[in-house]
């Protein structure tokens, strides 16, 4: 088998890297980022069969409930779930899930102070180059309004800490949001989270009546 971990959230889906030839024992060690525009209770999880020639097959699922203290405390929560699947409800083994809920306003409270402790720690090396340069330009004022402005260029750090939140989102699509807001990323987190919405509301009205299994 060459299972891979399929995670439904609301409509919409995550997934995992298959580990091939992994037999009944996976091991992904993959971390997801779910966001979500409203309070989920509980998702599904599906262990699935990659194939090459035809659909793939589900092998096993189960849903996961979140409790009030997972919703309430933020904290990271290990799960060990029993698998249902072709031998019966909770037969099919165990699969072992940490899980952390956490707010979005919280997630851009700790990203702003990641953020802020980086510039604290650059902004002596900064200072040193600015010294510098007016030392080298001998404070002739001409020179610096023939300075353009520094164009921001999104780096793959950046573009990947986005995508890892929004992993169902283009690379090309993230380094735009990053670009135009000028690498700022609390803004471009909340520029992406407009985008999903809008996209999973014109989801939503495109496809009426269907209900993810």
């Amino acid at each position: 088998m060459d299972p891979y971990c399929k995670i439904t959230i609301e409509s919409r889906v995550f997934e995992t890297a298959t580990c091939y030839s992994a037999s009944t024992k996976p091991i992904w060690n993959k971390a997801l980022r779910c966001p979500s525009n409203t309070k989920v209770n509980n998702f599904l999880v599906e262990i699935m069969d990659e194939n090459q020639f035809y659909a793939d097959s589900r092998i096993a699922y189960c849903n996961v409930n979140l409790s009030q203290e997972m919703l309430r405390s933020q904290d990271t929560h290990t799960l060990s779930l029993p698998l249902s699947g072709s031998q019966g409800e909770g037969k099919e083994g165990t699969l072992f899930l940490q899980v952390r809920v956490q707010d979005v306003e919280a997630l851009q409270n700790d990203m702003a102070a990641q953020f802020q402790l980086a510039a604290l720690t650059d902004e002596p090396a900064l200072n040193s180059q600015s010294s510098e340069s007016q030392a080298q330009s001998g404070g002739d004022s001409s020179l610096e309004q023939n300075v353009e402005a520094a164009v921001y260029e999104p780096t793959e750090e950046d573009i990947k800490q986005i995508v890892e939140m929004f992993p169902t989102v283009e690379e090309q699509v993230v380094k735009s949001v990053l670009e135009a807001n000028d690498g700022n990323m609390i803004n471009s987190i909340n520029s992406m989270l407009a985008l999903t919405v809008q996209d999973q509301v014109s989801q939503d009205s495109n496809v009426n009546g269907v209900v993810d299994a």
